[in-house]
């Protein structure tokens, strides 16, 4: 069965990071490494406070990933 939420496609570009804040990449890799030990609430936290800046679509893209990692999904959408 395919999930309800629809993430949307990545763009990652070299100059997506341009103009985002310092603090919200670093909030960034803090939700990078508490994904790292599955400490989800933790990266749900980060991710959200990266997301806050506007210039940062990849925050949002990480939020959703670790919701569904949260719920018991997979990154290919199980």
């Amino acid at each position: 069965r395919k999930p309800t939420w629809n993430d949307r496609p990545s763009s990652v570009n070299v100059d997506a990071a341009r103009g985002v804040e310092p603090e919200s990449l670093r909030d960034f890799a803090r939700g990078l490494a508490a994904e790292e030990l599955w400490r989800w609430e933790d990266a749900r936290r980060a991710y959200e406070r990266a997301a806050g800046d506007p210039d940062f679509a990849e925050a949002a893209e990480a939020l959703a990933r670790t919701a569904r990692l949260r719920l018991g999904g997979t990154i290919a959408e199980s």
